[in-house]
């Protein structure tokens, strides 16, 4: 047996791979068993090359089994947090990386300003500002709290156990591979939630500028009519570019007389929004399976020994394309009724690395106004009089950033708790704004409920016994 500090591990043939990482007191422990040869299995790097210093008093244990899935038994949310985190490190590192370099706005510094990552950059240090992270991280429930401070603890333990030079050759030794914060999981929160609504206009968002000479609108019948009519708004709206299906079949349907649900998930293969499967368990708690986006932290596809539940795309269009009146004279003014805004102008400095190797330091301004972030192109330009802007219904639905949907939804014990806990108490916390969650239990019942966070008429709780 080889030890470690702060964790033994033992060599035996079985089709598993255990981590146990606990602190008891002030004395460190750790227990793990290693599966070696596991057929199908996909996991990371041998465990055995980690050096482990446990902090914070997590108390997680991680099982791979075959084909590599981790089944992850914690005693409460931060540990479980804690080692979702390990998890999915150990299973896309690099990747994992990527996506918080994005989200960070800081893709140009190390990869350059090409294939769009100057204009990600700008897009996402404008729109995931401080007072916004701050106040999502404010509006979290104290489990998804507690979860959250896990995860990141997980995340940068693994870093830690897993030094440069240990890492996969996609980032071995890349200094944009970086320990995270409860800021950082916020953005990546964020950004996952906007990727397919304003983040498909980024371009637009972030080349919009004030005209340095006055620029006569064009005649009135040529211009777009806001709202719907612009191709960008049905670009921005998820059921555009996203789609999904679920088929649930009542005991009618099925040989067991029980429910059954077929998820079938239109999300990609690879990246950061592949999904990534697990088994999560609080004994008395929580005891489901299913698979969420890597960069997730939660299951969003799933089952537990109640109810199984799945997600498509909802058919709500969230943007609105508004044709703001300027004020003559000043360009980044405008009326509102009686009043007259201001523009709000967000100065983003970024690093771009240039053709010789150096870095240069760029600054770009970014407008918004109450209703969403103004942005231009050819058939919407930023004229002495008019200037148009992008609204989105969920804009500051701080609720889809909470993670409570899948949380409560995980620990179901019935599809009618199911579909309260997705509505949340007195629809308090109804932030799944850009999905339709369809489920179906064992108990033969099947149900279905858009939570978009958005209004849509027609669509409300169905449910039925067959």
């Amino acid at each position: 047996m080889k030890r470690r500090a702060g964790l033994h591990w033992s060599r035996i043939l079985v089709g598993v791979s255990v981590i146990r990482i606990a602190l008891i007191g002030s004395a460190l422990l750790g227990i793990g068993l290693l599966g070696i040869g596991l057929p199908g299995c996909t996991r990371g790097a041998d465990p055995e090359s980690n050096n482990v210093v446990v902090e914070g008093g997590y108390d997680v244990k991680l099982q791979w089994t075959q084909y590599g899935i981790p089944h992850i038994q914690a005693n409460d949310w931060g540990s479980l947090g804690f080692g979702i985190a390990y998890a999915a490190a150990t299973d896309g590192i690099c990747t994992l990386a990527r996506e918080y370099l994005r989200v960070r706005g800081e893709q140009a510094r190390f990869f350059g300003p090409d294939q769009g990552r100057r204009n990600s950059d700008v897009f996402h240090q404008a729109l995931l500002s401080q007072s916004l992270l701050d106040a999502a991280l404010r509006h979290q429930s104290e489990p998804v709290a507690a979860l959250q401070q896990g995860y990141v603890a997980g995340y940068n333990r693994f870093l830690k156990d897993h030094p440069g030079d240990a890492l996969p050759a996609a980032c071995r030794d890349q200094p944009w591979v970086k320990l995270i914060d409860r800021r950082d999981l916020a953005r990546m929160n964020m950004a996952q939630a906007v990727r397919a609504g304003l983040g498909a206009a980024q371009h637009e968002i972030t080349a919009a500028a004030p005209p340095a000479r006055p620029v006569l609108p064009r005649a009135a019948a040529s211009l777009p009519r806001a709202g719907d009519q612009h191709p960008l708004v049905h670009a921005t709206d998820s059921l555009r570019n996203l789609g999904s299906n679920a088929i649930a079949f009542g005991r009618d349907a099925t040989a067991s007389k029980r429910g059954l649900l077929l998820g079938n998930p239109h999300l990609p293969w690879s990246g950061g929004g592949r999904l990534h499967l697990m088994h999560l368990r609080i004994p008395g708690q929580l005891n489901s399976m299913g698979a969420g986006p890597l960069t997730g932290t939660l299951i969003s596809i799933g089952f537990n020994q109640q109810v199984a539940w799945t997600q498509t795309a909802s058919p709500t269009q969230r943007s609105t394309l508004y044709a703001l009146q300027l004020v003559p004279g000043l360009p980044t003014s405008y009326q509102w009724g009686k009043q007259i805004r201001a523009l709000e102008v967000r100065k983003v400095n970024i690093d771009v690395l240039g053709a010789d190797g150096k870095l240069k330091r760029e600054v770009h301004k970014v407008y918004l106004s109450h209703l969403g972030p103004v942005l231009m192109d050819a058939e919407l330009p930023w004229t002495a009089r008019q200037v148009f802007v992008l609204g989105r219904c969920c804009r500051c639905n701080l609720r889809r950033f909470s993670g409570d949907k899948w949380g409560h939804g995980g620990h179901s014990a019935s599809i009618e708790l199911f579909g309260v806990r997705h509505l949340g108490a007195g629809r308090g916390r109804r932030g799944t704004h850009c999905r339709t969650s369809k489920h179906g239990i064992s108990r033969q019942h099947i149900g279905r409920r858009p939570v978009p966070g958005c209004p849509h008429p027609g669509l409300g709780w169905r449910g039925r016994g067959n």
